[in-house]
């Protein structure tokens, strides 16, 4: 992605259903980010109806679930976005975290 976008819509934890009005308040996206816990390919298939999407794994994205990468860096213009899911103990949920570059 090159060039320079103004409507970034990011959504997490689908766990595969995705509401009407979470599409709603995606629309007019030109590039969305699944910041983890997708569920279903399903769901990043309807997100592809509106926008390029990004994704990345979480902690439901196990056998048979859409084949996600941890990290994904997307280039807007000058700007790098970095998300990354990182890993905490057990009995906590994970994060995500958003870096910006310039």
């Amino acid at each position: 992605m090159s060039r320079n976008l103004t409507a970034i819509g990011l959504i997490s934890d689908t766990h595969g259903l995705l509401r009407q009005e979470a599409l709603h308040a995606l629309e007019g996206s030109e590039l969305i980010i699944h910041a983890g816990d997708v569920g279903k390919s399903e769901i990043i298939d309807a997100l592809k109806a509106i926008a390029p999407v990004f994704a990345v794994r979480g902690n439901v994205e196990r056998n048979p679930g859409p084949p996600l990468p941890e990290t994904e860096v997307v280039t807007t213009g000058p700007q790098q976005s970095t998300c990354s899911m990182t890993p905490r103990a057990r009995s906590q949920s994970r994060r995500c975290r958003f870096f910006t570059l310039s």
